[in-house]
């Protein structure tokens, strides 16, 4: 079965930048490069790919309405609610690589329980 692709931009952007950069400077980045609709597209692609996952990882329902939707932010302030939603992407896109690294970790101690030599480390960059 074919996995369906989404392209975006802010998410590979946000990706590459969270591994490279601190929280502070990548959320005042997409909050101030991206519009609201850019910001709202990227978390709804995140609750997609989440949905389509056996299970949720751990700390993602403090993420998501109780529908597995993005949480909304009120638009009273514009400024404020990219940067809310700037912080929201940069969360969801961190409990999924902790979710990834835990799942790494586990395959590595089940292979090395198994008789197969792992390397060290948690980071999926060290693969």
């Amino acid at each position: 079965m074919a996995m369906a692709v989404a392209v975006s931009e802010l998410l590979a952007f946000a990706k590459f930048a969270c591994n490279q950069f601190p929280k502070s400077v990548v959320c005042s980045t997409l909050a101030s490069f991206y519009h609201d609709d850019e910001l709202s597209a990227a978390k709804i692609e995140l609750c997609r790919f989440v949905n389509t996952l056996a299970t949720p990882p751990d700390g993602w329902a403090r993420l998501v309405n109780n529908r597995g939707g993005p949480i909304t932010r009120k638009a009273s302030d514009a400024a404020g609610k990219r940067t809310a939603d700037a912080e929201d992407v940069h969360m969801m896109l961190a409990v999924l690589d902790m979710a990834q690294d835990a799942k790494l970790c586990r395959c590595r101690s089940e292979a090395s329980s198994a008789g197969f030599l792992c390397s060290g480390g948690t980071s999926s960059s060290q693969w």
